[in-house]
Formats: structure tokens, C-alpha cells, sequence
């Protein structure tokens, strides 16, 4: 405007999933399935134009009134185009907490590692913890390579069994046993909305 130039971005009143995550308790299952439900939508928008976020995590999904969740920060975004990359291949890029074990590894990633670490936010809203925690990065990163989470209805036996048996779909080490799309993943979310 005027020789001038403006940063404008849509304002979001929020919170952030993060700090109703702040407590070391479960979210209700049912409101836990409506946000990941809101976020898979967002992430399935975002793929339908070629990109992987590649840092999904609770401080980047911020509650709406309309949408119910939009999707923060894409700073690491990878285009599958692969005309506008952003970071080099073989680097960590993610947060170790929801990191894919494809990033872990510093391996090649599509939309089934934002699968990956939109399972384990969700494990998160269920459960009260991460799936892995540990002293450091470099050991958070391990576990999510090599280990398996306690299962969810071990540290929460209110969430339905077909809920638990999604988020062990979703957080399967290997890309191939995970959704393979959004479409299946929203189709599984929505059919565990519909038992409710």
C-alpha cells in the first residue's frame, strides 16, 4: 500500500490443541476423534495441492469456531511437485515428539508420515502423554524408529476398541500398514463417530 509492504494473516482466537494438552489427562475421546476428524480434513486439503506438512503437532493445530481445527505453520512444508523444496533430502525436519520414523530416519516422507504424527497427537489427546518421551531429542527420535507405545486402552480403557485399533493404524512403523490416504482415514474416523 503505498510503497508500503504488510504481512496479513487470517487471526485465530484459538487455543492452541497444545495448551488444553497442558494437563496430564485425556480429552474426552469423542471431542479427541472431532478435532483429529478437523485436522485430517485440513491435512487431506493440503495434499490435494501436493504438499506434506511434515510438523504436525498439537501446538500447530489451533481450535476454530468454524473449521473446529486449522493447521499452523508450514515452515517445513515439502512440495511433492518438487519444484519448490524447501529443506534438502536426508535432513530430521519435525518436532521428535509426533516425528514420523521416516523423518526420524531422515527418510523420504509423503502425506503418510503427517499421518504418522497426527496419530500420535491423537494418541496424545487420548492418553494424557505422547506416545514416547525420553531426555533427549535424539532418544524420543529412536523410540518412534524402533519401539511400539503402550496401547491406548492401557492408559485410557474408555476409548471404544475400533478408536485404539485407528490410532495403531496410524502410527505403524512402516508407511505401507498406514491409511493410505485421507479419504480412508476421514471413512475410518467418521465410522468410529458414527458408533458413538
Amino acid at each position: 500500500d503505498r510503497g508500503l509492504h504488510f504481512f496479513v494473516m487470517e487471526y485465530l482466537e484459538g487455543p492452541g490443541l497444545d495448551s488444553l494438552l497442558a494437563r496430564p489427562e485425556p480429552l474426552p475421546w469423542g471431542k479427541a476423534l472431532e478435532y483429529t476428524i478437523a485436522a485430517a480434513r485440513g491435512l487431506r486439503a493440503a495434499s490435494a495441492q501436493g504438499f506434506v506438512h511434515r510438523d504436525v503437532k498439537p501446538s500447530n493445530l489451533m481450535l476454530d469456531r468454524e473449521a473446529g481445527i486449522k493447521i499452523l505453520d508450514f515452515g517445513l512444508v515439502k512440495s511433492m511437485h518438487g519444484d519448490s523444496q524447501l529443506t534438502r533430502d536426508g535432513a530430521i525436519i519435525g518436532s521428535p515428539l509426533y516425528m514420523s520414523p521416516e523423518q526420524g530416519r531422515g527418510g523420504t516422507v509423503d502425506l503418510r508420515s503427517d499421518i504418522y504424527s497426527l496419530g500420535c497427537a491423537l494418541y496424545h489427546m487420548l492418553c494424557g502423554r505422547p506416545p514416547f518421551t525420553g531426555p533427549s531429542p535424539v532418544g524420543v527420535i529412536s523410540m518412534h524408529v524402533t519401539d511400539k507405545a503402550p496401547p491406548v486402552r492401557v492408559l485410557n480403557p474408555d476409548v471404544p476398541e475400533v478408536l485404539a485399533r485407528i490410532v495403531e493404524r496410524m502410527m505403524a512403523k512402516e508407511p505401507a500398514e498406514r491409511f493410505a490416504n485421507y479419504d480412508d482415514l476421514l471413512a475410518a474416523l467418521e465410522s468410529a463417530r458414527a458408533e458413538r
